[in-house]
C-alpha cells in the first residue's frame, strides 16, 4: 500500500521517523509533512516519495526510492552542519522556495545516487556529492555551486540551449576526479 494524507495540515513530528511502503509515500499534490527533532533522522523506503519539511531544516535523511523522490522545505534552509544525506532514486527534486539548498559541508557524508537531479531555490544552491551528479535542471536566484568529489557532473534530459539547464547569477562546477560534460 501507500502512505498518503488528506490534508497538508497533517504533520508527523518525532526525533526519528521511519516510513516504509510498497507503493508511494505522499503524492504530487499532497506531500507528507514531517518535522524531525533534535537532529534526528528520517528514513524512507518506497516507490515514489513526496516529503515536505514545513518548519525545520532538512538534515539526516536516508531515502531509498525505486521511483522518484521530492523533498521541499517551507523554512529558509535545506541543509545544516553535521548532515548525513543518502538518497537513491530514479530522480530527485529539491525545492527551497523561501531559502537556500546547502548540502555542501565538507564534514558531511552526502551521497546522491540518482539518474536525474532537479533543484530550485530562492537563495543559493550548493551541493557537494561523493559520486556523480546527473543534472537535469537547477534554478537559483543566487549562486549555484556543484561539486563531485569522486565522480563527474553530467547533463541529462535537457532540451535547452544551455546543456546543463542551470539558471543562476553565478555558476561553479567542480569534478575533482571525473569530468564535466
Amino acid at each position: 500500500g501507500s502512505i498518503t494524507t488528506t490534508s497538508i495540515n497533517n504533520l508527523i513530528s518525532a526525533e526519528n521517523i521511519n516510513l516504509s511502503a510498497k507503493e508511494d509515500i505522499g503524492s504530487e499534490l499532497k506531500s507528507i509533512q514531517v518535522v524531525v527533532n533534535n537532529n534526528g533522522e528520517l528514513n524512507v523506503n518506497s516507490n515514489n516519495v513526496y516529503i515536505n519539511y514545513p518548519h525545520t531544516d532538512i538534515s539526516n535523511i536516508i531515502i531509498n526510492a525505486t521511483g522518484n523522490a521530492f523533498l521541499s522545505t517551507s523554512d529558509t534552509l535545506m541543509g545544516d552542519s553535521g548532515n548525513e544525506i543518502d538518497i537513491t532514486a530514479k530522480s530527485l527534486e529539491l525545492v527551497a522556495d523561501k531559502g537556500s539548498i546547502l548540502w555542501d559541508m565538507t564534514d558531511d557524508e552526502i551521497n546522491i545516487n540518482v539518474e536525474k537531479l532537479k533543484a530550485r531555490a530562492n537563495g543559493d544552491i550548493s551541493i557537494i556529492n561523493q559520486g556523480d551528479l546527473n543534472i537535469s535542471n537547477i534554478s537559483s536566484k543566487g549562486k549555484v555551486s556543484l561539486e563531485s568529489k569522486k565522480g563527474s557532473i553530467i547533463a541529462v534530459n535537457t532540451d535547452s540551449i544551455n546543456p546543463y539547464n542551470i539558471d543562476a547569477e553565478t555558476v561553479l562546477l567542480k569534478a575533482l576526479k571525473g569530468y564535466i560534460g
